[in-house]
C-alpha cells in the first residue's frame, strides 16, 4: 500500500498582519475614553433618543444620573431603561461606541485560506478588560494533492473541532487589539474517498482588531496561523494506483478571518 507523507505549508506572514493592524494615530475626540463611562437605551416613546451615554454621575438603582458629552445632565429611572450598560461592563467612547470590559461574549466567524475554509463559533467570557476565555468549535476544510506519473490527485479533509480558546486584550484609542492561541482536537470525517480517518491536533494563533459599534454586534479581523493533523486511507481511483492510499498530512495555513461578536 502506497504511504503519503505530507507537510503542506503556506508561508507564516504575521509580519502584513502586523502591518494591517498596525494602529493608526487619531486626535479625534470620538477616540476618548469616558471616564466612568455608562450607555442606557430606552423605548423610543419614553425619550427623545432612544440612547444616552455619558459619565455616570449617581447609581442608587432607582434614579440615574449622567452627563451627557455635551455636558447635560440627564435623570431618569432606571425602569424606563430597556437596556443598560454600567461602567464596569462596558468601555465607552464620546461617539457612543463601546467595546464589552467584562461578561459573556458570542463569536462567528470565517477563515479562509489556499485549500482551506473554516467556521467557527466560540462561546466565551471576558474576564475583565484585557482577557477572554471561552470553548469552541465549528467546520474546517482541508484539501492537499500529489502527483502520480499520469495523474493529479485531490483529497478533502472535512473536520468538527473542539477547542479552548484565550485572548489578550490591547486597547488603541477606539480600537481593540488581541493576540489569539486555540489548541483542541479535530473529528475528522470520512467522505466519498476516505476509507478511514483518525482524529487530529488542531491549533491556531493569531492578532487581529475589534471595532467598537453602538449595537450588541462589532466585527473584528484578524491574521493568523493554522495546523491541524490527519491520518488515514484514501481510496483513489486510478490506473496509475494499484492499491489503496495511506496518508499522514500536517496542514499549516495562513489565515484572514472576518468575524461577528456579540454581547448582552
Amino acid at each position: 500500500m502506497p504511504k503519503i507523507l505530507i507537510t503542506s505549508i503556506t508561508p507564516f506572514l504575521f509580519l502584513i498582519g502586523l502591518i494591517f493592524c498596525a494602529p493608526v494615530i487619531s486626535h479625534s475626540q470620538h477616540d476618548q475614553l469616558i471616564e466612568n463611562g455608562a450607555v442606557f437605551k430606552f423605548k423610543r416613546h419614553w425619550y427623545k433618543h432612544n440612547m444616552v451615554y455619558g459619565t455616570l454621575l449617581q447609581n442608587d438603582y432607582n434614579i440615574q444620573n449622567i452627563e451627557t458629552v455635551s455636558g447635560d445632565t440627564v435623570s431618569f429611572p432606571i425602569d424606563s431603561a430597556r437596556k443598560y450598560y454600567l461602567p464596569e461592563q462596558i468601555r465607552v467612547y464620546k461617539n457612543g461606541r463601546y467595546h464589552y470590559a467584562s461578561g459573556k461574549i458570542k463569536n462567528f466567524s470565517m477563515g479562509v485560506s489556499r485549500d482551506h475554509v473554516n467556521l467557527d463559533f466560540v462561546y466565551g467570557f471576558r474576564i475583565n478588560k484585557h482577557f477572554d476565555i471561552g470553548i469552541g468549535t465549528g467546520m474546517d476544510h482541508n484539501a492537499f494533492y500529489f502527483h502520480t506519473i499520469n495523474d493529479f490527485h485531490f483529497v478533502n479533509i472535512v473536520g468538527v473541532p473542539l477547542y479552548i480558546q484565550g485572548k489578550y486584550n490591547l486597547y488603541c484609542k477606539r480600537r481593540l487589539f488581541y493576540l489569539k492561541a486555540k489548541v483542541g482536537m479535530t473529528n475528522n470525517a470520512e467522505t466519498a474517498n476516505i476509507i478511514s480517518i483518525n482524529n487530529g491536533l488542531v491549533m491556531e494563533g493569531g492578532i487581529g482588531v475589534l471595532f467598537p459599534s453602538r449595537l450588541r454586534s462589532r466585527f473584528y479581523f484578524e491574521f493568523s496561523q493554522y495546523t491541524s493533523h490527519a491520518a488515514g486511507v484514501a481510496n483513489i481511483v486510478s490506473p496509475d494506483i494499484l492499491s489503496d492510499v495511506e496518508f499522514d498530512v500536517w496542514f499549516h495555513r495562513f489565515l484572514f478571518t472576518l468575524g461577528v461578536e456579540f454581547g448582552k
